[in-house]
């Protein structure tokens, strides 16, 4: 039996100054695992990124770990949403921003959101709580929007650029 967490996120009026960071979501043993398994993730994959060489096109980097080329690019003839993205965060790992955010703009940003997580989870583990995030819930939805946004935005352009 899981021991009940009864942690009740603050209001912002009892927030003793207008920028201040709330002391965190208290997290129980089992999120903190999964928290901890999620940094390892993100290591895993920029080490991904690390060893595979970026594709000169600015895209297909993907290929090289044996997966196959773009669906929708070779049967529609328009990228996919998601092409270049794997080469963004190849270049990134390498520190090549430009290039990065050339092969995919919301993948470059991705990226840096992500490699930020990686000390932002092992320090929340250590702590126990979620480090300035009293509503990890709320966060997620909008990580989630401006995630799915930014890619739409991309694709447009990109789509625009294409013809």
């Amino acid at each position: 039996m899981q021991p009940q967490n009864d942690y009740q996120p603050r209001s912002l009026d009892t927030f003793p100054g207008r920028n201040s960071i709330p002391d965190g979501y208290p997290l129980t043993f089992n999120q903190t695992f999964l928290l901890f398994s999620w940094s390892l993730a993100l290591c895993a994959l920029f080490g991904l990124a690390a060893v595979l060489p970026p594709d000169d096109r600015g895209y297909g980097t993907h290929e090289a770990l044996g997966l196959s080329p773009c669906g929708i690019r070779e049967k529609i003839g328009i990228p996919c949403p998601s092409c270049g993205m794997t080469t963004s965060f190849s270049h990134f790992v390498r520190g090549h921003w430009w290039a990065s955010f050339r092969a995919h703009a919301v993948g470059s940003v991705l990226a840096g959101l992500l490699a930020v997580q990686i000390p932002w989870s092992w320090a929340s583990c250590w702590k126990g709580r979620l480090l300035g995030m009293d509503r990890p819930d709320v966060m997620l939805l909008q990580g989630a929007f401006w995630l799915i946004l930014g890619m739409t935005i991309h694709w447009a352009w990109t789509i625009a650029r294409f013809h």
